[in-house]
């Protein structure tokens, strides 16, 4: 079924941004870019966010990428085991 490749080739694209903006996330807390960062609560009429919040928000975007991975496997594993099932037509 060459509708399930393309669903796979689509999988494993997304694949790879996710685990690269995780690791661009990841790089900006542990390097402590991300406190640099201008982040205003609410808008850009709330009090500024402090150091930590900003890396826990870093920390908290590498977290959502990494769990979007973690979807992304689990249908990747459900399409290859369709795949096989059906011999790969």
């Amino acid at each position: 079924m060459p509708d399930k490749k393309i669903q796979l080739e689509h999988i494993n694209e997304q694949l790879k941004m996710s685990y690269l903006w995780a690791e661009y996330w990841i790089t900006m807390a542990s390097t402590g870019v991300a406190k640099m960062r201008n982040i205003r609560q609410g808008g850009s009429d709330g009090p500024q966010l402090t150091d930590d919040e900003k890396l826990q928000s870093a920390l908290n975007t590498a977290k959502s990428f990494l769990h979007m991975m973690r979807e992304l496997i689990d249908a990747k594993v459900g399409l290859l085991n369709e795949l096989n099932d059906k011999g790969g037509e």
